[in-house]
């Protein structure tokens, strides 16, 4: 092969190879979205010298349609989070909850404050 047609063929190959990369990467985008927020634990009536929220597991139960999909727990304000296909979910952490949109590569935001108390 003479050194010419062999350039020839080596640019269509890379090029070729630079079109496949461009397609898996398109391709490959994110499906999934994420929720995260501060989940408030139902207090009720503070003791004599007050609560120590930081300290009372909530947990947080999150549902699409009728099924619980995913739980997690945490202590008192920490910053609960799920990642999930997008959808609508309801978000639950007794007796509060909110419903949430999740958008593919976006992160919705979605805090609990029950209403305890």
């Amino acid at each position: 092969m003479r050194p010419r047609t062999a350039r020839r063929w080596s640019c269509v190959a890379l090029c070729l190879a630079g079109l496949v990369l461009a397609q898996c990467s398109r391709g490959s985008s994110p499906t999934n979205g994420t929720i995260s927020g501060v989940a408030r634990p139902c207090l009720g009536t503070a003791p004599p010298g007050g609560w120590n929220e930081r300290a009372i597991p909530v947990t947080v139960m999150l549902y699409q349609r009728s099924r619980v999909v995913a739980r997690q727990i945490v202590k008192g304000s920490d910053i609960y989070r799920f990642e999930v296909p997008a959808g609508r979910y309801k978000v639950v952490a007794y007796p509060g909850s909110v419903y949430v949109t999740v958008r593919a590569g976006e992160t919705s935001h979605a805090n609990i404050y029950n209403p305890c108390g």
